[in-house]
């Protein structure tokens, strides 16, 4: 399966880019937390990371999703006939359901080691700086100026806020 799917690229890589010598692909499934896929250019060789999801789907679809892809990362147009493909596909209901599926699996860990006041006081400190820094910021003001990323378990403080802050 995989060697097909890096023939699939390379000729998307040909028919976008028209590389006679296509750059080493690396193509593999990972299990995002939904129908999420990356691909990026690194020291010559392009990695390519396809959600899970897609797995069972169609020869036509993962080389509608290697065009998207390519087109993306060339920063060119995706063919027309190849966006549709993947738009249908992934707008599928049993496509959805498997991604709201994998979503709520995948992030349940997550949804719960970020509650404030954990047992190390972090995500306390940074609620109460961020509450100190923004007193006279309306609510609203700061839900678009700061979030926490789940994820990585941090909080982002936007550059306006950093800028305002004065060093002792």
């Amino acid at each position: 399966m995989t060697s097909n799917l890096n023939k699939i690229f390379a000729d998307a890589f040909r028919h976008l880019a028209g590389y006679h010598q296509i750059p080493q692909i690396e193509v593999r499934f990972y299990p995002y937390a939904g129908l999420h896929h990356t691909i990026r250019l690194r020291s010559g060789r392009v990695y390519v990371r396809l959600s899970d999801i897609c797995k069972d789907s169609s020869t036509d679809v993962l080389r509608a999703l290697a065009f998207v892809l390519v087109a993306r990362l060339l920063a060119k147009r995706t063919p027309q006939v190849h966006e549709r493909t993947y738009r249908d596909y992934a707008l599928k209901p049993d496509v959805q359901r498997a991604s709201d599926i994998a979503r709520r699996r995948r992030t349940a860990r997550l949804r719960r080691q970020r509650l404030p006041g954990r047992k190390d006081g972090h995500a306390a400190f940074w609620v109460t700086m961020i509450e100190s820094m923004t007193r006279s910021r309306s609510a609203r003001h700061l839900t678009r100026l700061t979030f926490l990323s789940g994820l990585l378990n941090t909080f982002f403080i936007t550059r306006c806020f950093t800028s305002n802050i004065r060093h002792a």
